[in-house]
């Protein structure tokens, strides 16, 4: 059983934002369900709806869920708990780029 990875939230939310794919990807490869083409799959996948209204949030979640073969990922599921926490992550991410330090 998969259980919804709050990082995998996140990166939805920052791809629906436009922010760049590094970001997205290093979010995503932290989540212990996927691999580097699973997550190459994902952004191919949602890439397309970018544009949409949501920004492609939806279309991403889609993607990963499509990617794990069953419904993880909720449209309606996004505690603050958990967007606290991946905000977190998503600081710590930021801060090492800044400071030269690929996380990969």
């Amino acid at each position: 059983m998969i259980i919804p990875n709050p990082l995998v939230y996140q990166a939805a939310r920052v791809f629906a934002q436009h922010d760049p794919d590094d970001t997205v990807k290093d979010l995503l490869f932290r989540c212990p369900d996927l691999d580097n083409n699973d997550v190459i799959k994902i952004l191919q996948t949602a890439k397309i709806h970018i544009e949409d209204v949501d920004g492609g949030y939806s279309a991403f979640l889609n993607a990963v869920n499509l990617t794990l073969h069953t419904k993880v990922y909720n449209l309606e599921v996004t505690s603050r708990k958990d967007i606290k926490a991946a905000g977190k992550i998503l600081s710590g991410l930021k801060a090492g780029h800044q400071n030269g330090v690929h996380l990969l």
